[in-house]
């Protein structure tokens, strides 16, 4: 089963569209006489804050931090350097500062969805998707149109199992944007789990009609052909998922048990052996699909 993972909305965000002549320092003391006025404060704030975008926008992550931190040494009460700060440890992998960060910014700035939805996120990431449905929530809460967040929210429901949940998420997605194939893409995930295999196909269905380079639709859609058993069907949507994805090892795999037990076990060992070609070392089917060609090449010899 393919699946299409979590909406991320990464905003960092610009204050002031000039650029900043006054150099970003840190809060440390220095030598001599400094001006340090409301408006000097704020000004160099600012510059610390738009040079660590630059920097997280071209990539250099560590160095948007440093300067991040320097604004919330001029201004511990700076909740755009926090959320921006959040941003760049999470995209790094750091989660929990990511998470302390987000916190601040949230009391900072109790009203902000997009914090909410920024922290659920990394709850989610992190393996936390019960802690990654309540932030999303409330994301909802203060931002009732906020779509993204339904959509993020299903594929946390998703991952506690709790698949009505989702389904009626992706759905609400839906039907506020009816072209937002991943949303369809999912709910037909979530569909198939829950057995229902007719809704499923529907789904996937409807994404290749919007999106007719979608492979892992093709691929999904030939699982639930399959679990059907409509073997024809099936076979018609692996293949289509490997002319779409060349080098994808499970299409391989799932044609060729498509066509065993059609009755074609000629075409059965051609996809076990490209599998085996294909497949990683660690693969869980390696084995069992050796198990396979032992017992079919003898079958298929004259």
């Amino acid at each position: 089963m393919k699946w299409l993972e979590t909406f991320k909305i990464w905003a960092f965000v610009l204050l002031g569209l000039g650029v900043f002549v006054m150099a970003c320092t840190s809060g440390e003391p220095t030598e001599g006489p400094v001006d340090r006025t409301p408006t000097t404060v704020d000004s160099e704030v600012d510059a610390c804050l738009n040079r660590g975008l630059a920097h997280a926008r071209s990539g250099n992550l560590e160095q948007a931090i440093e300067d991040f931190t320097k604004a919330i040494e001029l201004d511990p009460d700076y909740a755009p350097a926090y959320g921006n700060r959040a941003i760049a440890h999470d995209l790094l992998g750091n989660q929990e500062q990511a998470i302390r960060d987000f916190d601040k910014v949230i009391e900072l700035e109790p009203g902000d969805a997009l914090a909410y939805f920024n922290r659920g996120n990394t709850y989610k990431n992190s393996g936390r998707p019960e802690q990654a449905v309540r932030d999303y929530t409330k994301a909802i809460e203060l931002d009732p149109g906020f779509i993204r967040a339904y959509f993020n929210r299903g594929n946390a429901y998703f991952d506690s199992g709790e698949l009505r949940q989702a389904i009626q998420d992706y759905s609400k997605v839906i039907e506020s944007e009816p072209g937002f194939v991943n949303a369809r893409f999912n709910r037909g995930n979530a569909y198939y789990h829950s057995g229902d295999l007719e809704l499923a196909i529907r789904d996937y269905t409807r994404v290749v009609e919007l999106d007719p380079a979608f492979a892992s639709a093709y691929f999904n859609r030939g699982l639930a052909y399959y679990d059907s058993g409509n073997l024809e069907q099936a076979i018609e949507d692996f293949t289509k998922a490997i002319e779409l994805a060349p080098e994808d090892a499970t299409s391989y795999f799932n044609r060729g048990n498509a066509y065993y037990d059609a009755g074609n076990p000629e075409l059965a060992v051609r996809d076990f052996e490209r599998y085996l070609e294909l497949a990683p070392a660690d693969a869980p089917n390696l084995e069992g699909v050796r198990k396979m060609l032992d017992q079919l090449k003898p079958e298929i010899m004259p």
